[in-house]
C-alpha cells in the first residue's frame, strides 16, 4: 500500500484492501493487536503511528472504491473498540474524523453499522449539538431522492439506537416528519445495499 509503512502495517493494510471479507476481518483484528502492542512505545512514536500511518492510510482507504472502503470500515470499527486509555484518548481525538469518513460511505449497510459503533463510543464526546445537527440534516433529506432518503433513515436509525438519551428529544419531530412519507405508496424507503 505505502512504501513508507512498517512491513507489518503494510501487510495489515493490504489485508484490509482484500476482496475477501474474512481476510479484511482478520486484518482488522491484526490492526487492533498492532495498535494495542504499540501502546508501550515512546509517546512520540505512538503519536507518529497514528498521525503519519494510521489516519492517512485509513483516510485513503475510505476515499477509494470498493473493497478498499470496506477495509476502512473494518479498520475504524476495530480501532474504536480497543479498550485501553491510551488508545481511547487518540481515538476520541479522531472520532469526528472517523465519523465523517464513515458517513461519506453511506448508504452502505456496513457503513451504517460502523456509524453506530462510532456514535455509541462517542457518547459525551459528540453530545447534543452534533445529534441536533444530524437529526435536522437527516430530516431535511427525507424529501429528496431515494439515495438521500436511505442515507437519512440510516443516520436516524443509528442515532436512535446508539445515542438514545440525546435522540429522545427529537422523537416527536422525527415521527411527524417520517409519517407522511411512510404512508405514501409512491415513496420507497428501502434500507438494503
Amino acid at each position: 500500500m505505502d512504501s513508507g509503512l512498517p512491513t507489518a502495517l503494510n501487510e495489515i493494510f493490504n489485508g484490509l484492501r482484500s476482496y475477501d471479507s474474512e481476510t479484511r476481518t482478520a486484518a482488522g483484528t491484526q490492526l487492533a493487536e498492532y495498535v494495542t502492542t504499540a501502546v508501550g512505545e515512546e509517546p512520540d512514536d505512538y503519536d507518529r503511528l497514528w498521525n503519519e500511518y494510521l489516519i492517512p492510510c485509513i483516510t485513503r482507504l475510505a476515499q477509494a472504491s470498493e473493497p478498499d472502503c470496506f477495509g476502512a470500515l473494518v479498520a475504524i470499527d476495530n480501532l474504536v473498540q480497543i479498550q485501553l486509555p491510551e488508545v481511547n484518548e487518540i481515538v476520541s481525538n479522531n472520532l469526528y474524523r472517523f465519523y465523517t469518513l464513515v458517513k461519506n460511505l453511506l448508504p452502505r449497510q456496513q457503513a451504517a453499522i460502523s456509524l453506530g459503533i462510532i456514535i455509541r463510543h462517542g457518547g459525551v464526546t459528540f453530545g447534543d449539538a452534533l445529534i441536533d445537527f444530524e437529526v435536522e440534516a437527516a430530516l431535511n433529506m427525507l424529501n429528496q431522492n431515494e439515495r438521500n432518503r436511505q442515507f437519512a433513515l440510516m443516520v436516524l436509525s443509528e442515532l436512535a439506537k446508539n445515542s438514545p438519551g440525546n435522540f429522545y428529544k427529537h422523537v416527536e419531530l422525527v415521527l411527524q416528519q417520517i409519517w407522511v412519507p411512510l404512508r405514501d405508496p409512491r415513496v420507497s424507503f428501502g434500507l438494503g445495499d
